[in-house]
């Protein structure tokens, strides 16, 4: 019969398929029979031809009732492995290892069995062939739950509540041939490929006296681990080793192992997981074992939700963690049920029932997903759009089989219409009016709860969008058909996938649901539904959110016009895409972070320098976030309606000397109207946000008012300061001020040579220092007297290649008017010491200029240029072509806008 399907389309791949499905409470106990049809295409039913494929009949029994409450089978295919689990004390180089996996307890009742899978290291056993000489420690433990859901720590075991030590007789070892398998020592780590072919099932029948009382409930469920060690009796065989074998079967968190001899209460444990080259190489490991207990009665089913929860489960690919109410076993979100006897009301062509929720699979589910509604079993209602689900083994979404990629709810923040954008097929043979209940997790934070911070244009979407509809004692058909014409919610702001939960109770649940509750009658259908992003008309930021708001509805967003924004190009976006490192806009496959280029260090109580690139004439404003707060402050703003030209403009800004070291973010917004802030929209124009490091001083002995950088980008600019033996004779200064008393010890700067042809054994330095005079001849300061001048020949200066350009940098000589582009490539660093002696004395709080001059001990062709500065104080540098001063003013600011 239709209902007796519990495979439909599944989808196989070559080689073994482990594969689950539940056994009806209501099932005939006795012989029955299954059968399997396979074939490429799929929708085959019980009879008829298929055009390729094979069919295969079993004659099965369907027991009683069994005592077994937990079981993780062995993985007997290619991909098991052993763990090992020995404490072998003959062989020292070796530590005791010990594996432990956890289990959950449903049910109050004394543990009666312990059941081990595992296999023995180069199929080499105690005393060659006696698979019972061993000596088996097992404990149980109670659970240290994971700290941090889905970060990087894990649950493991707590304190030992039970321990006892056994050794096999030959009757309570079964042999089973696995085929080969693999080995692993998870300490050296040590992985061996195709190491194994014997697999035993050790089976531990605990003396009654020893009995271990495990306390769970289904309401209240408990969560133990059992921890195994062996230690096997051939004194003469130092490297016996026995493994514990691996499982398919994933429950909760990872097995994990120490290094240890039991008893063991120790926090050291590690997490187990495949070793790299494996074919599950990095994911979880779960280790084969069975639990026997006493007690209990008949299981009663019901229907329950499928939407997933528990730690680990995903509900997105993004990797938030399922916390919907849908297991009974598993908590605190809660569970739906419904129905004590028949259920009267349902969604779809039927109602099926279950122990818990997923199918019945609780609480070791998820995956597999959406075991009841998505798998086409004749019990869905969903009419359209089409429905998804999460693949278990990739932990992406695919559609479900009796669904199309394509179909959506609809896009961010419209409405969706029922009837023409969503509807499902509701029955109620109820003598009373049913109440349909809609949910949808619009922050797609896995629980289903109004957030505040989740809205359209500032009005916040519930995800209860649909509240105690009335369905009327008798109906049958489309819930939308009882609806007004036109009847809508409202979609959230986030596009991208949404768990969707539909329940008909036989009484009303209320505004704000969660989702949980027990009924009377009634059904609860789940879906994983599609909603689109916005017609990509926005540019956003990408820092992180909540704390820099970049997300809709008042995150940083501006209309694109196609013409005026920063950099080579500006991409759309649906929604702001915070990032921890401020690149989701740089990763989403269209990198327009482009516009600004951060060309000095930060350093508290020095000056920042950028060059932005405007496509357009227009305004900047941009922030720094300074404190490090996580949000910028009105006094962290380090651009004001800054007017930009079309094309690069050099700029620069003061760090405040009580910035915080470390990472931080900066915002540039840049659109032709200027009055931006921080966040909201605006008519035209970019935002780019920026993730940037403040370091510390650098505590190299600095005295001036701060480091003036050299310029490592190809707007560089070396300008000539060579002394030739004819006129010109050149000679560049530049200004600096005087910020604690004290002799000049050291000078370094920054230069490079004319098409790189360097002479590194004959140049010598002339390097004066000169009182300012603020009013010269020109119009601009410029040096007065000479203070101060040594001469540095080779030998009392060192140098170093600093940094080469890849594209170059430009060539200026201001006598001649020589400007070349690219002139060099290589930066060269030159660092003067000076002795005391010879130390020029300068005082705090005076103007003061250094000139450079260089010449050769013998004419040469060669030219070096002083390097330009990203940073700039006072006025510009100056320079002559004729000694003394003819002050004549460099340029730069003219050279930089040349460019």
């Amino acid at each position: 019969q239709a209902n007796d399907q519990i495979f439909m389309n599944q989808v196989l791949t070559a080689g073994p398929n482990a594969l689950t499905f539940s056994v009806p409470a209501s099932a005939a106990l006795g012989t029955t029979f299954a059968r399997f049809r396979f074939n490429t295409v799929g929708v085959l039913g019980m009879t008829g031809g298929a055009s390729n494929g094979e069919v295969e009949d079993y004659q099965v029994e369907i027991g009683g009732e069994s005592s077994l409450k937990w079981e993780q089978l062995p993985d007997l295919s290619p991909t098991g492995m052993d763990v090992d689990a020995t404490w072998q004390p003959l062989d020292p180089d070796s530590p005791p290892l010990l594996l432990a996996d956890d289990f959950l307890c449903t049910e109050t009742g004394n543990i009666t069995d312990i059941h081990i899978w595992g296999s023995w290291l180069d199929d080499v056993l105690p005393y060659w062939e006696v698979p019972e000489a061993v000596e088996f420690t097992f404990s149980i433990h109670s659970d240290i739950p994971d700290p941090d859901g889905p970060g990087p720590e894990y649950s493991m075991p707590g304190d030992m509540l039970w321990m006892r030590t056994w050794t096999p007789n030959s009757e309570d070892i079964e042999w089973i041939d696995s085929g080969v398998e693999d080995w692993y020592n998870p300490f050296f780590p040590t992985w061996l490929d195709d190491n194994h072919t014997m697999c035993f099932k050790y089976n531990y029948i605990i003396d009654p006296q020893d009995y271990f009382l495990q306390e769970g409930t289904i309401d209240q469920p408990i969560v133990y681990w059992l921890d195994v060690q062996a230690r096997p009796l051939d004194p003469d065989m130092p490297n016996v080793r026995f493994g514990w074998k691996t499982s398919l079967d994933h429950w909760n968190d990872d097995a994990v192992w120490v290094a240890a001899q039991e008893p063991y209460n120790g926090p050291d444990w590690n997490e187990l997981r495949y070793p790299m080259g494996h074919e599950f190489e990095t994911e979880s490991i779960d280790l084969a074992f069975q639990i026997t207990t006493e007690g209990g009665g008949p299981t009663e089913e019901y229907d329950f939700g499928d939407a997933p929860e528990g730690d680990n489960k995903l509900a997105y690919p993004s990797g938030v963690i399922g916390s919907f109410p849908t297991c009974k076993t598993v908590g605190p979100a809660g569970y739906i049920q419904h129905g004590f006897g028949e259920n009267w009301a349902w969604f779809g062509p039927m109602v099926d029932v279950e122990s818990d929720g997923n199918a019945g699979l609780c609480p070791g589910c998820f995956p597999t997903y959406d075991d009841d509604e998505c798998f086409n079993d004749g019990d869905a209602g969903l009419l359209f759009p089409d429905s998804y689900t999460i693949d278990a083994v990739t932990g992406s979404v695919t559609t479900c089989p009796s669904s199309t990629a394509g179909s959506s709810l609809g896009i961010v923040c419209n409405n969706a219409v029922w009837g023409t954008d969503i509807d499902i097929d509701v029955t109620n043979t109820m003598p009373v009016d049913g109440y349909v209940n809609v949910l949808c997790d619009w922050n797609q934070n896995g629980q289903w709860q109004n957030d505040p911070n989740t809205h359209c244009a500032g009005v916040t979407t519930p995800e209860h969008v649909l509240v105690d509809f009335p369905v009327l004692a008798g109906f049958a058909g489309n819930l939308a058909s009882l609806m007004a014409v036109g009847s809508s919610f409202q979609i959230g702001p986030n596009n991208g996938y949404v768990w969707v939960r539909f329940s008909i109770t036989e009484a009303p649940v209320g505004i704000d649901w969660d989702g949980s509750g027990v009924f009377e009658d009634g059904e609860t259908e789940d879906y994983l539904l599609y909603v689109e992003e916005e017609p990509e008309e926005y540019d956003f930021g990408d820092a992180p959110d909540p704390t820099y708001q970049t997300l809709l509805p008042n995150g940083a967003h501006h209309i694109l016009d196609g013409v005026t924004f920063l950099g080579a190009s500006v991409d759309a976006e649906p929604d702001g895409q915070p990032d921890a490192l401020a690149t989701g806009d740089d990763n989403d496959g269209n990198d327009d972070e482009d516009g600004v280029l951060f060309v000095s260090p930060l350093i508290p109580g020095e000056q920042g320098a950028v060059y932005v690139l405007a496509n357009v004439p227009g305004f900047l404003n941009a922030w720094l976030d300074f404190d490090g707060s996580g949000t910028w402050d009105a006094s962290e703003q380090i651009f004001t309606d800054e007017l930009l030209i079309m094309g690069w403009n050099p700029l620069n800004f003061p760090v405040p000397s009580t910035a915080v070291i470390g990472n931080t973010f900066a915002r540039f917004r840049f659109d032709t109207g200027g009055g931006l802030g921080v966040t909201g929209q605006a008519p035209d124009g970019e935002v780019e946000d920026y993730q940037v490091d403040i370091i510390e001083d650098l505590h190299d002995g600095l005295k001036m008012h701060y480091h003036q950088w050299p310029d490592t980008t190809s707007f560089g600019v070396d300008v000539c300061v060579i002394e030739e033996i004819d006129l010109p004779r050149r000679i560049v200064a530049d200004d600096f001020l005087c910020v604690e008393s004290g002799p000049i010890n050291s000078i370094h700067i920054w230069g490079s040579w004319k098409y790189d042809e360097m002479i590194p054994d004959d140049v010598i330095f002339d390097l004066s220092i000169w009182s300012d005079n603020p009013n010269g001849a020109g119009g601009w300061s410029e040096p007065d007297q000479l203070l101060w001048e040594r001469q540095f020949v080779p030998g009392e200066y060192n140098e170093s290649l600093y940094y080469v350009t890849p594209d170059g940098e430009c060539w200026y000589d201001p006598c001649t008017g020589e400007f070349l582009n690219p002139g060099d490539y290589n930066i060269w660093e030159y660092d003067f010491i000076i002795p005391d002696a010879d130390a020029f004395m300068q005082e705090a709080g005076t103007i003061y200029w250094l000139s450079i001059r260089t010449h050769f001990a013998e004419p040469e062709p060669n030219e070096f240029g002083w390097k330009s500065s990203v940073n700039h104080w006072n006025d510009d540098a100056v320079f002559d072509c004729l000694y003394p001063l003819l002050r004549v003013k460099i340029m730069f600011q003219w050279i930089w806008h040349s460019i």
